[in-house]
């Protein structure tokens, strides 16, 4: 087999042979992951109480502004 007829088949055949591959990727996750049931109840409002957080802001130098950035946050 010459070169250029092997190099013509993978420059034809290996963009129809991705484009398949792309396809039942598509097809895959679609039928796998999109197509669930939504009534499953969310796992957060199975909580019986709301956990607690811990919220971290970044002050350097910041005595000025420190009680206005407080106050934004409740």
């Amino acid at each position: 087999m010459k070169l250029d007829i092997l190099l013509f088949d993978f420059v034809f055949y290996y963009p129809l042979f991705m484009a398949y591959v792309w396809m039942v990727g598509g097809l895959t996750y679609y039928f796998r992951y999109e197509r669930r049931s939504w009534d499953i109840a969310d796992p957060l409002s199975l909580l019986k109480a709301q956990p607690l957080v811990s919220v971290i802001v970044p002050c350097y130098n910041e005595e000025e502004n420190v009680r206005e950035v407080v106050d934004a946050l409740t």
